[in-house]
């Protein structure tokens, strides 16, 4: 009888165990899923900014280009005196102010 009662205890202890350890891994893999979720949300939002920020740099990057050709059309004769005529002036090119890198925030 008593190796009977220590059987059942061990079986107790052994369906109390694969539970938890079910339960744990559960959890943990519901935290995992959370912060792969977080994470690609987080990756979503810095290629967001950082399409945003080469969009931005591609919009000057074309209007200095068209400044630049402008502003040669202009200096080459004959255009040089309907330009002057005109009173066209030379354009200035575009400056953010700061040549620094935008920073990414998270």
């Amino acid at each position: 009888m008593k190796k009977k009662n220590k059987q059942i205890i061990a079986l107790a202890i052994i369906v109390f165990l694969v539970s938890y350890i079910s339960m744990y891994s559960y959890i943990t893999c519901k935290d995992i899923e959370q912060k792969h979720k977080e994470a690609s949300l987080k990756w979503k939002i810095v290629e967001s900014q950082k399409n945003d920020a080469h969009n931005k740099y591609q919009v000057i990057s074309d209007y200095n280009s068209a400044v630049n050709e402008y502003n040669t059309v202009i200096r080459k004769f004959p255009n040089n005196i309907y330009a002057k005529l005109l009173r066209n002036k030379k354009m200035e090119y575009f400056s953010s102010g700061s040549h620094e890198i935008p920073e990414i925030k998270f």
